[in-house]
């Protein structure tokens, strides 16, 4: 499981991500916060990815949080996305476009579950802190897919992955 989030956290550079803060959650494979070798190890990873990817900065790296926490944290700070495969209804671009602009622009705290999903309990708490749940459609998507899909979604949704230089703008 490890060397799944090395992954995501390597696609998740690539993608654009500001910051990556590990969930502890009740369906999580590691159970104890990583010690510090291992989040040099990350850093690592996150440093090396930006400079492949040509990112002038490197993602922030944060100590490993419990949902609960997470969530709190990050409907504080901004819009909070939640994917949760029982959610049929609210696409992220429903739920995008019910944000006001003030809102969007601030932060986007993005939430993808352990294998196994979140329980429904860690889904009530989303929804009372102020996330939304949302579908990533008719498939289960294993979180090192859906991680870096989810964040590259957001990102075109908001502009960030569009190019002034686009095939259509060249004279």
């Amino acid at each position: 499981q490890r060397d799944k989030f090395e992954q995501v956290l390597q696609k998740l550079t690539e993608v654009g991500v500001a910051a990556v803060v590990p969930v502890l959650t009740a369906r999580s494979v590691v159970r104890e916060p990583p010690d510090e070798r291992r989040q040099t190890r990350w850093r690592a990873i996150l440093r090396e990815a930006a400079e492949q990817s040509g990112r002038g900065t490197i993602p922030q790296l944060t100590a490993a949080v419990p949902f609960a926490d997470a969530i709190a944290q990050a409907t504080a700070e901004g819009v909070t996305l939640v994917g949760y495969e029982q959610e049929r209804q609210q696409t992220l671009r429903t739920a995008l476009t019910a944000v006001r602009p003030a809102q969007r622009a601030r932060t986007v705290g993005i939430f993808v579950g352990p294998e196994g999903g979140y329980t429904p309990d860690e889904a009530a708490v989303a929804q009372r802190a102020g996330a939304h749940l949302i579908t990533l459609g008719p498939r289960i998507l294993r979180t090192e897919t859906a991680s870096p899909i989810l964040a590259a979604l957001v990102l075109y949704e908001l502009g960030d992955l569009s190019s002034p230089h686009a095939i259509d703008d060249r004279p």
